[in-house]
Parts: structure tokens; sequence; C-alpha cells
């Protein structure tokens, strides 16, 4: 690993920016540790067991128990993210309606009138203390209607006869490093700077989702009810995390930027790295990838961005491709390359210099495989197929 000593295991809570410190985190490894990682949480998905290799590996992370981490190799250094638990329980309802374990008919203040509503209850500290974990399977049995008073002796009973705050507190004193996702730049920052690793340019953000609740005032106190334990958490780890050392971004000094997927790249929309052969690594996109540059554009020179595109999910369609560096649309040349694309911009000089400009490309017509072909798993939303990208002066 970049600058690190030991194995890292990501302790991923549902629902708390898990992809986007994934995306991170696989940007400080090697390509290797990085499918040696995709393979062993692969195995768990499938056995529920560890990987026979656990002990060689950089770093493993998902919706894992904890007790993973005693089966890495040594030391073993713990990562896990907390939210506002008020944003995560709409994010959660929200999730479970998506994989159909809750009616999309039911709207979040009838589902909170309901002993269903103990599912989002605790949620964090419940993940936390690895005891009485938030399981899907509960929303299957019918739903009843619930007093807030009957719900609140329901919560209370679990979360005693579980000891859930101490658990809870217990575990999360173990962890190397517990970053808050309201406070999202911040902790990364910190995170790279205590563990070694490049601090990224811009911090990745995949998979958010958004959702606007207004509640009313019955749900809002059954909801204050039902997190408070997960509130103690949250303020203990707002606290701890001003207590990490801060780090220091240096401006760039670049006037040109190169980017090879094979190696660790920061960036937001694409898929984690996949080996190519006789290519090495490259990534996928997703309908719309952004990666930031760390490079300064100078004043009064002229630039030429290019793209080397390995395969893409149409081909028939690569001229629906767009790209903007900043808010600026380009004018792209879609050239073949051998059996691939290579995209061309020529950029014209600036007004003025740019540190670190946003490339953006758009790919209206990326699709799922799963979609394509019943028979394949793949749900990853991908578009174009990239080796590297570089900008540089004419």
């Amino acid at each position: 690993m970049t600058n690190a000593v030991g194995s890292v295991f990501f302790f991923h809570i549902p629902k708390t920016a898990g992809t986007s410190v994934h995306r991170l985190i696989e940007d400080n490894i090697s390509l290797a540790d990085t499918l040696a990682a995709w393979q062993a949480q692969q195995y768990w998905a499938e056995v529920r067991r560890p990987h026979p290799d656990s002990a060689k590996l950089a770093f493993i992370g998902g919706h894992i128990p904890l007790a993973m981490a005693d089966f890495l190799g040594k030391p073993t250094r713990i990562i896990t993210f907390l939210r506002d638990p008020l944003k995560l329980a709409v994010s959660a309802f929200h999730y479970a309606v998506k994989l159909g374990a809750v009616r999309p008919e039911v709207s979040f203040d009838d589902f909170m009138q309901t002993d269903h509503a103990y599912y989002l209850s605790n949620y964090q500290s419940r993940w936390l203390a690895q005891q009485d974990v938030p399981d899907l399977k509960f929303l299957r049995e019918p739903a009843r209607p619930i007093s807030f008073d009957a719900l609140k002796e329901m919560i209370d009973s679990k979360a005693e006869d579980n000891n859930i705050l101490s658990c809870a507190l217990a575990n999360l004193d173990r962890m190397d490093f517990v970053g808050i996702v309201e406070q999202m730049d911040e902790s990364v920052e910190r995170l790279c700077n205590r563990f070694g690793w490049n601090i990224p340019i811009a911090t990745p953000r995949d998979n958010v989702g958004r959702y606007k609740e207004r509640l009313r005032p019955e749900t809002a106190a059954r909801l204050a009810m039902m997190t408070r334990i997960d509130r103690i958490i949250y303020v203990h780890a707002s606290q701890r995390l001003g207590k990490y050392a801060p780090a220091e971004r240096l401006p760039p000094v670049a006037n040109h930027y190169f980017a090879d997927f094979s190696e660790q790249t920061r960036h937001s929309g694409w898929n984690m790295r996949q080996h190519v052969l006789t290519w090495g690594g490259m990534r996928w996109t997703t309908d719309r990838a952004e990666l930031t540059m760390d490079c300064r554009m100078v004043e009064g020179t002229a630039y030429r961005l290019a793209v080397r595109i390995l395969n893409s999910i149409d081909n028939h369609r690569m001229h629906e491709v767009q790209a903007w560096l900043g808010p600026e649309k380009l004018d792209l040349e879609y050239l073949r390359d051998g059996g691939g694309w290579r995209l061309v911009a020529e950029i014209p000089p600036l007004a003025q210099t740019a540190e670190r400009p946003v490339l953006r490309l758009d790919v209206p017509f990326a699709q799922r495989l799963s979609e394509r072909n019943s028979h394949n798993k793949d749900t990853r939303l991908i578009g174009l197929g990239v080796k590297w990208v570089y900008l540089g002066p004419a």
C-alpha cells in the first residue's frame, strides 16, 4: 500500500458514504491489491466466510462483520464513517423501498407509525455494537400500528438487553479513524494525513442519494426518540474528528497532467479499476464522470486534451459523448485508434490561469450489463472504458 503499514479494514455502515470511501481507499492501493480486495468481498457475499487468503490482503471493506478485521494481516487499521442520525434514517428508509422491502406507496410518515419503524432505530449504533444489526428481513413481517410509548419501550428494552451503547462505544474506540459524512472534505483530508495517503484534489462523492422529507411533528418526535443512542455516538465521533491532525494542501505546479488508470487516480463517477490483458488498468465511466486534474493551465497558453478509450458499451453512439473542461463545453474529435477510440480537443488560450481544472465526460448511452442480459449479474452503470487522460500545452 502507498505510504501505509499493515492492512486496512473499512467497516461500512450502510448509507454512510461508503461508495465514496471505497473509491478513496482504492486510489491509495495498487491495482493488484484492489483486485484482491474485490475478490475477497465477493467471496464473503457468496459464502459468508473470510477469504482463505485474508491474512495477505492489504484492504477489505463493506457491510462485513467487524470480526473480519481479526482475519487480516497485522497490524490492522479500521476505518468507519458516521452520518447525522436523522438523515441516515430517511436515507435507509428510501433504500429499503428501492430494494423492495417496503412498498413504494408507503410514505415515510406512515412507515414511522408502525412497528417497522424499529428497523431504523439507532441504526448506526446497532451496526457498531454488532448486536441486533438491522436486517431487511424484519420488514417482511406484516406491519402493525404502534403508539409512541410502545415503540419507545420496544427500542429501550432491546437496547438495554443488547448493551447497545456500551458495545458501540467500545467498538468505536477500536477504530483508527472515524469520519463524519456531514464534514466529508475535512474527514477525507484528515484520514489521508493520518494514513499517509494522497489527499484527493476533489473529494469523491459517489452513489449519493438525495431525499427531502417534510416530516409531520409526530414523525419528527418519533425519529428523535428512536435515534437517541445514535446521537450520542455521532456527537462523540464529531468531537473526535477534530483531534486528528489537519492536512496541508499544496498548490499545483505542473502545467500539464497525465493520468494512467493503471495507477491511483483521484476521480468521481468512475468504476473501480480493472485489469485488461496487455493494457494493465483501466476504468469504466458511469453516465457522468469527472476527473480533477492536478495542474495549472497557464494564462495565454493553448492546450490539448486527449482521452484514450479502450472500449465502449456502444461504439455506434460514440459521437454522443460530450466533454466539458470546467464550465466550457469542448469541441471533440472522435478518432478511431486501433480497436478503440481517442477523443481529442483543442483548447484556445485562456484569459486567466486556472488551477486544478475539472474534466467532465457525459455518456448518455451508459447502461447496466444486467439490464442488457438477464443472465449477467453485473449491475455497474458503465459507458466508456478509459485507459488514460492527457492535458498539456498544444
